[in-house]
């Protein structure tokens, strides 16, 4: 309501926050701001005029945005709150105590800035995985594939990387006791470098490649995975 969204302002004014908002009272006015694409947050009282903050948080789910939501109530007890947050909201907060909503809004909105840089991240090495013009690759130490670039995919005859994890990497090897041999130096020396091995193709063709491999530690000193290059 207009009187629910001055006390939310308000609140966020008094602790030195200006913020620039859209108050919406509809599922359809709601739907319609969060396509307009300018929003970096969501405040939601859990009962509106004519909707509830609970669908208003499964909307931004199933438009798969990535906003944080605040759901803000006067009177509902703490099944409730409980209910909001197994549900995806950030933070609940009482009416009562609006003291809380300027440092949430403000934390959300830094760890909403964090997950967008990781991504950006994650977007950026994703693309040079798949750019180099060499095989690459990652497996456990068993020989379940993990990952793969489009280049090592293809060099092995598989459509695509599902197809690739369906196989487990030592039953790809021409030479199987060529496989044990070149484990054995990884696990002494931890590396293998520019080793010609040949690799069975889905196809039922081989391919002799350059492989180098070394092994990935996890915390306490185990081997987590196997990182590898591989040129046909």
């Amino acid at each position: 309501s207009a009187d629910d969204t001055e006390l939310m302002v308000r609140a966020l004014q008094r602790s030195g926050c200006e913020p620039t908002y859209e108050r919406v009272e509809t599922p359809e006015a709601m739907l319609a701001a969060l396509e307009r694409g300018h929003l970096d947050l969501v405040i939601a009282d859990y009962s509106m005029p004519h909707f509830s903050g609970l669908a208003a948080l499964k909307m931004l789910q199933d438009l798969q945005l990535d906003l944080p939501f605040i759901l803000v109530s006067g009177s509902v007890g703490e099944d409730v709150a409980v209910a909001a947050i197994r549900a995806g909201a950030q933070d609940y907060i009482m009416k009562a105590n609006l003291t809380r909503l300027a440092p949430a809004v403000e934390r959300e909105l830094r760890d909403a800035q964090v997950r967008r840089e990781r991504k950006q991240a994650e977007s950026r090495y994703r693309n040079l995985f798949n750019s180099v013009p060499v095989g690459v690759f990652i497996t456990t130490p068993e020989g379940n594939v993990i990952e793969a670039n489009s280049r090592f995919i293809a060099m092995l005859g598989f459509a695509d990387l599902e197809s690739l994890k369906r196989r487990n990497m030592g039953d790809l090897w021409a030479h199987p006791e060529e496989r044990l041999r070149l484990g054995a130096i990884i696990e002494r020396e931890g590396a293998i470098e520019n080793v010609e091995v040949e690799f069975c193709r889905s196809d039922g063709r081989t391919v002799w490649c350059a492989l180098s491999s070394q092994i990935t530690y996890d915390a306490i000193g185990k081997i987590d995975h196997y990182e590898g290059v591989s040129v046909d």
